[in-house]
């Protein structure tokens, strides 16, 4: 896609700050306008196109997330990159909620900071849902990926973050499928696998629009197609990071149901892979246990009920039956409103 103007707005009063993002912008060929104020970046966005603007968090009057929702109210077409000491996963979940396109601890790196508003500046993803600093820093091992759980627990808190209902959901659901790894008597690094891929796999859903993701009523036909293309989008995601090839058919496929009922392909039987089966199992049992704004919660007697009257339909009989036995065995393990600080 084309650059729309190569120039972008940088909102900081500290000198040490600004002069290194000039230079560093400067470099690229991108022609910066500095402000020092909230009342200068305010009349900056609101007389002139500007399609980048780097908030630094060191203006006294306002914050940046403050700056960064009065940017989605009052300019809304512009991208936001945020520079901020503040990098603990709440803080950046709530960046990406409020529009941010990218998240910079501090120290930043210079050099990355120039090349995320090219990014920018040139629309260049085609999943824009994840900061490019996130994925870009989560390391590869020697033997393989190996990416910090806080990390991948930062990418699933954003998403959770819309979505009071969905609060964490992901941790939950990845609580269940681990156990029922160890159930099946699964190897440790498939039991890795399934938590990460269990972590991430509604991460598809930061593009459905608030509207849809929060609304209290039932969706309509066209709307619950927005919901229906999750998995994939979640799956392309994951795939643009590149270091989660193991979860990636995972992810894809955890609305595959065993009759073929499922989406987003119409697997069936034991064409769906085992840890998308388990997903389905463990998605199913917390989504049952935790009340939603049209049903209370599920007691354990109906939860039990239900993966014994859908196996064979939508569980693996095999993981139904795992989940049946793990929940007599451990009541006490299931996560319930009751439990839920």
């Amino acid at each position: 896609m084309p650059v729309r103007a190569k120039r972008a707005l940088l909102i900081t009063n500290d000198p040490k700050v600004s002069g290194r993002i000039l230079s560093a912008l400067r470099e690229v060929g991108v022609e910066i306008t500095s402000v020092g104020s909230i009342e200068g970046a305010k009349r900056h966005l609101a007389t002139s196109l500007c399609p980048v603007a780097i908030v630094c968090a060191s203006l006294p009057e306002i914050s940046a997330l403050e700056l960064l929702a009065y940017i989605g109210g009052h300019a809304s077409a512009c991208r936001a990159i945020v520079i901020s000491s503040a990098r603990g996963r709440e803080y950046v979940a709530e960046a990406l909620r409020l529009g941010a396109y990218d998240c910079f601890g501090k120290p930043f790196d210079a050099a990355r900071l120039a090349e995320a508003t090219l990014a920018a500046l040139n629309e260049e993803s085609p999943f824009r849902y994840l900061p490019p600093e996130m994925v870009r820093t989560m390391p590869t091992g020697a033997h393989g990926p190996h990416v910090p759980i806080e990390t991948i627990r930062a990418l699933a808190y954003a998403v959770e973050a819309r979505d009071i209902h969905t609060r964490r959901h992901s941790e939950h659901v990845a609580h269940y499928a681990v156990n029922l790894a160890r159930e099946l008597d699964l190897p440790p690094s498939q039991g890795a696998s399934l938590r990460t891929a269990a972590l991430l796999h509604d991460i598809g859903r930061i593009s459905i629009p608030d509207s849809i993701l929060t609304k209290p009523g039932p969706l309509s036909p066209r709307e619950f197609e927005y919901v229906r293309r999750h998995p994939v989008i979640s799956a392309q995601i994951l795939e643009g990071i590149g270091v989660f090839g193991a979860e990636v058919p995972m992810v894809r496929a955890h609305h595959e149901n065993w009759d073929g009922s499922g989406y987003p392909d119409g697997l069936q039987g034991e064409e769906i892979c085992l840890g998308a089966r388990i997903l389905r199992v463990a998605d199913s049992m917390d989504a049952m246990l935790m009340p939603r704004s049209y049903r209370d919660s599920y007691p354990l007697s109906k939860l039990l009920d239900e993966l014994a009257t859908c196996a064979g339909s939508r569980f693996s009989p095999g993981i139904a039956a795992a989940a049946v036995q793990w929940c007599h065995a451990h009541a006490d393990a299931l996560i319930q409103p009751a439990c839920m600080s």
